[in-house]
C-alpha cells in the first residue's frame, strides 16, 4: 500500500472521530518541514495567529524541499481553520473562490451577509455536505421570510443530524461534541422562525409582539466557555442577523417599529459585547476589538460594559499603543453616570493600566504611585 494513502485514510478517520490531537500527532510524524511541526503545536495550544504565520512560512519554503501532497493539503486546511478563528472572512471568501471550495463559499457568504451570493450558490447542484447545506437553506429561507420552507428544511436537517449521531461508535468520542452544537444551532433556527412568525402576526394585528421569553432564553443558552470561538461566532452572528431583521421591519405602526428597533439594537449590542468577552478570554484580543467596533453608539447600549471590554482587550494585547489608547478611553469617559460598582471597575482598570505603563520621570519604572492612587479611589467608590 502507498504510505501516503494510508496516512490520508488515518487522517480522515481521526477527523470523523473528532480526535484532533491524534491527527496532529500523525501529521507531525509525517511532515518534512520543521515549520509544519511548529504550526501544528501552535494549533494544539490555540495560538491561531502564530500558527497562521508558521503555516505561511512553511508554504514559502515548499519549493526548497521534498514536500508531499498530503503535507501541502494540511497547510491549506489548517490555514483555513486559523482564518476562521481569527474572523478573516474576507480573505477566506477570496480563497474559497480561487480554489472553488463550495462549502467554504456558502459559509463565507452568510457570515458576510451576502445573501444574494448565498442564494445563487444554493441553486447550483454542487457536491457538498447535505446536513450543512440544509442549515444554509434555513438561513436563506428565514432571511427571505419563507418561514414554512425554513421549518421544512429544519426538520430535514434534524434528520440528517440524527443519522450522523447513530453512525458514531457507542464509546464516547469527541465527534459527539460538534453534533451537539449542531442540534443547539437547529433549535435556535427553529426558535428564530417562531420569533419571526410572532412578528408577522403582530404586524397583522398592529400590536407589539411578545418576544421576551425567546430573548431571555437566548441570553441564558450560550455555548460553553471552553467551546471554540468559531462555535460562538456561528451562533451569535445568526442571532444578530435576526435582531437586524427586527430593526428593519417597516410595514407596521411607528410605535411598534420604534419598540422593535430598540429591542433589536439593544440585543445586538449585548450579543457583540458577549462575543467580544469570549474572544478576549480565549486569547484573541484583536477579534474582540474588531467586534467592539461594530457596536452602535446609541443611548440604550450599556456603555460601561462596552468600554470595560475594550479596555480589557487592550490590556490583554499589551502593546504600548493599546495601553495608551485604553487609558485615554477611560480618561475621556464621564463615569459620573455609571453605577458605583461600574465606577469602581473603571478606576480599577485605570490602576492596572498605569501599573504597566512606563514612568517618564523614572527610567525603567512604571507609574506605580499613580496606579496606587487610582486603585485606592476604586476601593473608596465601592
Amino acid at each position: 500500500d502507498d504510505p501516503e494513502e494510508v496516512v490520508d485514510a488515518l487522517s480522515d478517520l481521526y477527523r470523523r472521530l473528532g480526535e484532533h490531537d491524534v491527527m496532529c500527532g500523525l501529521w507531525c510524524r509525517q511532515s518534512a518541514l520543521p515549520d509544519t511541526k511548529v504550526a501544528l503545536s501552535y494549533l494544539q495550544f490555540g495560538y491561531w495567529s502564530r500558527a497562521q504565520e508558521s503555516l505561511m512560512g512553511a508554504m514559502s519554503k515548499a519549493g526548497q524541499s521534498m514536500v508531499t501532497k498530503t503535507e501541502k493539503t494540511v497547510w491549506e486546511e489548517q490555514w483555513v481553520q486559523c482564518a476562521k478563528h481569527l474572523n478573516q472572512w474576507d480573505s477566506l471568501t477570496a480563497y474559497a473562490r480561487e480554489v472553488n471550495q463550495f462549502d467554504l463559499q456558502l459559509e463565507c457568504h452568510w457570515k458576510n451577509s451576502d445573501w444574494a451570493s448565498l442564494r445563487d450558490l444554493l441553486q447550483d447542484p454542487m457536491p457538498s455536505d447535505p446536513s450543512q447545506t440544509k442549515i444554509y437553506d434555513i438561513y436563506n429561507a428565514l432571511q427571505e421570510g419563507r418561514l414554512q420552507d425554513a421549518e421544512k428544511h429544519c426538520q430535514e436537517a434534524f434528520q440528517y443530524a440524527l443519522k450522523s449521531w447513530c453512525l458514531l461508535p457507542e464509546v464516547t468520542v469527541q465527534a459527539y461534541v460538534p453534533l451537539m452544537q449542531t442540534f443547539h444551532q437547529l433549535v435556535e433556527l427553529h426558535e428564530s422562525a417562531l420569533l419571526l412568525d410572532e412578528v408577522q402576526k403582530s404586524m397583522r394585528h398592529n400590536s407589539v409582539p411578545e418576544l421576551k421569553n425567546t430573548i431571555s432564553a437566548w441570553r441564558e443558552r450560550l455555548p460553553n466557555k471552553w467551546d471554540e470561538i468559531t462555535v460562538w461566532f456561528e451562533l451569535l452572528t445568526w442571532r444578530n442577523h435576526v435582531f437586524k431583521m427586527l430593526t428593519e421591519c417597516s410595514q407596521i405602526s411607528q410605535e411598534i417599529k420604534n419598540a422593535l428597533q430598540v429591542l433589536g439594537s439593544h440585543e445586538e449590542a449585548w450579543t457583540l459585547v458577549k462575543f467580544a468577552e469570549c474572544a478576549r478570554k480565549q486569547g484573541l484580543p484583536a477579534v474582540s476589538l474588531a467586534n467592539i467596533a461594530k457596536i452602535p453608539d446609541v443611548q440604550h447600549v450599556d456603555a460601561a460594559s462596552k468600554k470595560r471590554e475594550e479596555v480589557l482587550a487592550r490590556l490583554d494585547s499589551g502593546t504600548a499603543a493599546d495601553l495608551s489608547m485604553a487609558l485615554n478611553l477611560i480618561n475621556k469617559t464621564n463615569i459620573e453616570y455609571f453605577a458605583p460598582t461600574q465606577k469602581a471597575e473603571m478606576l480599577r482598570l485605570k490602576g492596572e493600566l498605569l501599573a504597566r505603563m512606563p514612568d517618564g520621570r523614572v527610567p525603567g519604572q512604571t507609574k506605580v504611585d499613580d496606579a496606587h492612587q487610582a486603585l485606592g479611589t476604586a476601593l473608596g467608590t465601592c
